[in-house]
């Protein structure tokens, strides 16, 4: 019984272990640690991962694992800052405040979708350098990589409440976060950014251009799960 119950134990420790090692795999372009070669995981498994059985049998453990995969994706990141969100009239927070906003967001908000319950969520802010290109990108070529690494992208009322809950913004700091336009009126897109400004905290609103190449240096907000 010992016995058994010991050899159940290593396998669940060595599914683990094989997902993380085919998350890392997939960024690390083959490279194997000591970590996951004193599992009995040798540089051997690259050339057996590229097989049918091989490929079958990774695609079985994934499935196995579910999120567990995910998670590991994730692991490279630390929360930033955690809000909650949903169930709130942003408008009337927000004119409770001292933060400014601009003309478009006033009306992006009679249109903002908000969820009815509330929940934490953890943020990220990553930059198009942190999340391994130093060349201009695309915002969906950006969103692509920080899904590939295991983040989210935003609910659109995250723009606000961020804002709300992003007291000690730096000057002149711009901050956009990650998330699925907000159509206007006139059914143009928008997408939140937040800026402090001579220590005035604005909530700004951007013209959706998926295609519109970004700085590296932008930085950006994402949801860790």
């Amino acid at each position: 019984m010992l016995k058994r119950r010991k050899e159940k134990v290593m396998k669940k420790e060595w599914t683990s272990g094989m997902g993380q090692f085919i998350a890392m795999l997939s960024q690390m372009h083959g490279f194997v640690s000591n970590t996951w070669s004193s599992m009995g995981i040798g540089i051997e498994i690259i050339s057996w991962l590229k097989t049918e059985s091989g490929k079958k049998r990774a695609e079985k453990i994934l499935r196995l694992m579910g999120d567990e995969f995910l998670r590991c994706r994730a692991c490279k990141w630390q929360p930033w800052k955690t809000i909650g969100i949903g169930a709130m009239d942003y408008r009337r927070a927000l004119q409770g405040t001292i933060i400014r906003v601009d003309e478009k967001v006033n009306e992006l908000l009679n249109f903002l979708p908000v969820s009815s319950t509330w929940e934490m969520v953890d943020l990220v802010m990553v930059s198009g350098i942190d999340l391994g290109s130093d060349e201009k990108a695309t915002r969906s070529q950006i969103f692509e990589r920080a899904i590939e690494q295991g983040l989210q992208i935003c609910p659109a009322e995250v723009g606000p409440q961020l804002r709300l809950w992003y007291e000690y913004q730096p000057h002149d700091e711009r901050l956009f976060v990650a998330m699925l336009p907000v159509a206007d009126a006139n059914c143009e897109l928008h997408s939140f950014y937040l800026k402090c400004i001579e220590g005035d905290l604005w909530l700004f609103t951007d013209k959706w251009d998926e295609d519109a190449a970004c700085n590296p240096e932008r930085l950006w907000v994402f949801i860790l799960p």
